[in-house]
């Protein structure tokens, strides 16, 4: 639900490599050589810039905004290693929970009608894996995403699917047509969140790193070799 890039302008190389990070060759689980972490990550962290996928089963259509939400980053660690074809491998792991308040507009058959509720996020864990190129430039590093997933999925917990499902259900009944209202019930257990596409770059000065965060990032490219 929320973007991770936006945690905070301390958090900038972890966040554009998080944001980065694909889906990594099944051939290369142990190459990661150094672990990147940031205390400025871990902890809470309110209305961040959020970009959520809309839900589509059939002629439904939800488009899902959040206006206002908190996010709780328990632990994380960003992975970083040798890849193919000389491309950085990286591994994000997150553990987290948090709340949103989530407004939803459903669509079906051109009739449109919007719901609200408060969602929960439960304790839960995440974790992606993929392939970037990071580049020193000048005081600074450019991350670029060569292989990446459309988006990452986020369970939540509310009442919102059951309304969605019974407003789904008679939007059916007047529009006289196949809706598979349990899909949709169904599909609102998880919320997916876009990344961005192979080829995204992110430029990262290296004065909105803290010494330490510098330092791990510098550290990786001295035993690339850079």
């Amino acid at each position: 639900m929320i973007c991770v890039r936006e945690l905070g302008s301390g958090l900038l190389m972890l966040a554009a490599l998080a944001t980065c990070v694909g889906t990594l060759a099944a051939e290369e689980p142990d190459t990661y050589t150094h672990v990147l972490t940031s205390d400025r990550v871990n902890g809470v962290h309110s209305d961040l810039e959020s970009d959520l996928a809309p839900i589509e089963v059939g002629p439904v259509k939800v488009v899902l905004t959040s206006p206002t939400h908190t996010l709780e980053v328990f632990e994380h660690e960003l992975s970083l290693g040798p890849g193919k074809d000389g491309a950085d491998a990286a591994s994000l792991r997150v553990r987290y929970q948090g709340q949103a308040y989530l407004v939803a507009e459903l669509e079906v058959a051109g009739m449109t009608s919007d719901i609200d509720d408060n969602i929960e996020l439960p304790l839960q864990e995440t974790e992606i894996a993929g392939l970037v190129e990071i580049a020193k430039e000048g005081d600074g590093y450019r991350v670029t995403a060569l292989e990446a997933p459309s988006h990452v999925e986020i369970h939540v917990e509310s009442d919102l699917a059951g309304q969605l499902g019974m407003l789904c259900r008679g939007f059916a009944l007047l529009a006289m047509g196949n809706v598979d209202c349990e899909a949709v019930d169904q599909a609102m257990s998880v919320i997916r969140v876009p990344l961005p596409e192979p080829g995204e770059e992110f430029f990262i000065a290296g004065e909105d790193l803290t010494e330490l965060e510098r330092e791990q990032i510098e550290s990786y490219l001295r035993q690339r070799g850079d």
